[in-house]
């Protein structure tokens, strides 16, 4: 019974932290691109720097919403779950810095900055939510 709680791994060290080093990685990449972008115009979403992280940030959205997918298929041979919940809260997280960027911090009154802060809340309550059961859970499983 021992071997089985000595055995368990936590989704936020899954693989010895690869999801987090490729979530930091692709945030350094997005840091220097706009940090070295040297447009016509200031950078912003309308700018190629905002398209390319526009479409990254998109397409990391798209990888999220399987996760809600993939954890209703039990049988599945697309990875494991806990591989796709370290995925899901790295890239998350990370998705907030992606998303600021490709803004260029020209936030207004639009539907654009709308979107913006609901993607704020929706990350940040993903992380306050959870927290007080990852605690309590880490409390009575030792």
């Amino acid at each position: 019974m021992s071997s089985v709680r000595d055995s368990h791994e936590s989704f936020l060290v899954y693989k010895h932290g690869r999801y987090f080093s490729y979530a930091v990685l692709l945030s350094l990449a997005a840091v220097f691109g706009y940090v070295s972008y040297h447009g016509m115009q200031p950078a912003n979403g309308g700018t190629w720097l905002g398209y390319t992280l526009g479409s990254a940030a998109a397409f990391i959205i798209v990888v999220l919403m399987c996760f809600g997918i993939r954890k209703r298929k039990y049988r599945s041979q697309t990875g494991t779950l806990q591989g796709w919940l370290s995925v899901h809260v790295y890239f998350g997280v990370s998705l907030l810095l992606l998303a600021t960027l490709h803004t260029g911090f020209q936030l207004g009154w639009n539907i654009h900055s709308l979107c913006y802060w609901l993607l704020w809340v929706l990350v940040i309550s993903g992380i306050l939510v959870p927290m007080p059961i990852i605690v309590i859970q880490g409390l009575f499983c030792r």
